[in-house]
């Protein structure tokens, strides 16, 4: 019998966010269920009224779009699925029913491991990185790093969503461990070095044993981050196999 993974996360507002008055805008969402394991990370789009809505709308729609997808449509064989990435948005605009959906623009980043495989699926910017037991299994889906200062990303609103998701399949046994930032941590990053981040702070975090420690772990990163004048919401979310 597989033993389930270890899954976590923390977010914490940004300063930006405090002086704003606003609240924190990203959402996630870390779970266990049946043989599946599911990390979701959304960014609601701050310049909009309500984004820590869509954020929080994204996570339970692609938790509950996946539970359908998994155990009706999908166990039982329909000849045509519908696409699981329009199944999640029309969950998503059925929990934010009452608002336009432009007021709740949010990304939507997740990982999906079953006994066999991992699905990594990403719509709007963030990192996804799955570090397999070899380097050379590991994968990292991110936002490219633009020069001019345009603050527009993808998002569960645009029209066009079902062509701008990035998505990748590797087998679970490859992988070891799995973590999703949001915007906030990923845009500061140093181009080219984002692995090298991911892969250390995944060490660090897994010398760690208790869950409380490795939570401790992420909340002083996020309180000691080193970018003079950061401002954005953080969140960090992560799967560890064991």
């Amino acid at each position: 019998m597989m033993t389930k993974p270890i899954v976590y996360g923390i977010s914490k507002i940004g300063p930006g966010h405090i002086r704003a008055n606003l609240p924190n805008q990203d959402s996630f969402l870390v779970k266990n269920f049946g043989c599946y394991s599911l990390l979701v990370v959304s960014d609601g789009m701050g310049s909009k009224k309500y984004a820590e809505l869509g954020s929080k709308a994204t996570c339970i729609s692609v938790y509950k779009a996946l539970v359908h997808y998994i155990y009706t449509e999908r166990k039982h064989h329909k000849k045509k699925n519908r696409n699981l990435f329009s199944m999640i948005r029309e969950e998503w605009l059925k929990q934010i029913s009452s608002f336009d959906p432009k007021d709740c623009s949010a990304t939507c980043l997740f990982v999906l491991r079953s006994k066999k495989r991992c699905l990594a699926a990403m719509l709007g910017d963030g990192l996804i990185y799955l570090k397999g037991k070899q380097k050379l299994d590991s994968k990292i889906l991110m936002d490219e790093k633009k020069d001019d200062f345009s603050n527009s990303t993808t998002s569960m609103s645009d029209s066009n969503y079902l062509n701008e998701w990035r998505y990748v399949f590797v087998p679970a046994k490859k992988i070891d461990s799995v973590l999703i930032t949001s915007d906030g941590i990923s845009s500061d990053l140093l181009q080219g070095r984002e692995q090298e981040f991911a892969d250390e702070l995944l060490n660090d975090l897994k010398r760690e044993k208790l869950l409380k420690d490795k939570k401790a772990y992420i909340l002083k990163m996020i309180d000691n981050w080193p970018v003079p004048k950061h401002t954005d919401d953080k969140t960090v979310v992560v799967m560890e196999a064991r």
